[in-house]
C-alpha cells in the first residue's frame, strides 16, 4: 500500500513540474507581451508604448455613406443636413434652414481625429461629428458630445 502511495505522489510531482509547463517562458500575460521598451543607448531615457489601438471608428465601423437629420437651430425650425462621406476622404454636405426651401450645398475633404473616432469637415472647423455605428453626432466646438435634454436631436442617421 505504500509503495503505491509512493508511486502516485512520484507521479503527481512530476505531472505538477512537467505537465504545468507554460510555452511563454516570458511570465508576462498576452497584454504586456504586446508592449514594448524603446530605449535610447542609454537606460536613461526610456520611452514606453504600446501598440496602436485598432478598435475605432475609422477602422471597425462601416462609415462611408449618406447621413441625414434636422439639427436644432436657434433662430428657425431646424436645420436639415445630409452629409455623404467617401472612403477617398472626401464629403459633400448639403443643408436647409427650415421652414426655407433654399439649399445650400458645400464639398471638400474631412479629417480624422489622431483617435479615429471623430471627423472633421474642412470647411469649418467647427462641424465636427464623431462617427457611431451607423450614426453622425454633432460635437461642440470643443470636439466634446453635446449633452442635455435634446441631445438626441444631434444626431444624423446613416441612409441605406
Amino acid at each position: 500500500m505504500k509503495e503505491s502511495y509512493y508511486i502516485l505522489l512520484l507521479f503527481g510531482i512530476l505531472f505538477f513540474l512537467f505537465g504545468c509547463h507554460n510555452s511563454q517562458p516570458s511570465g508576462l500575460d498576452e497584454t504586456e507581451r504586446e508592449k514594448t521598451f524603446i530605449t535610447d543607448r542609454s537606460d536613461e531615457d526610456k520611452t514606453y508604448s504600446s501598440p496602436a489601438d485598432n478598435h475605432n471608428s475609422r477602422i471597425a465601423l462601416d462609415w462611408d455613406g449618406v447621413y441625414q437629420g434636422v439639427l436644432p437651430c436657434a433662430d428657425c425650425e431646424g436645420i436639415e443636413m445630409r452629409i455623404e462621406l467617401m472612403q477617398n476622404g472626401q464629403y459633400q454636405m448639403i443643408w436647409a434652414y427650415l421652414p426655407s426651401d433654399k439649399k445650400m450645398t458645400d464639398q471638400g475633404e474631412f479629417e480624422w481625429d489622431d483617435k479615429g473616432r471623430s471627423v472633421m469637415l474642412s470647411s469649418s472647423k467647427d462641424l465636427q461629428f464623431q462617427v457611431g455605428e451607423n450614426r453622425l453626432f454633432k460635437l461642440d466646438r470643443n470636439g466634446r458630445r453635446i449633452e442635455g435634454e435634446i441631445s438626441d436631436r444631434y444626431i444624423l442617421e446613416k441612409q441605406n
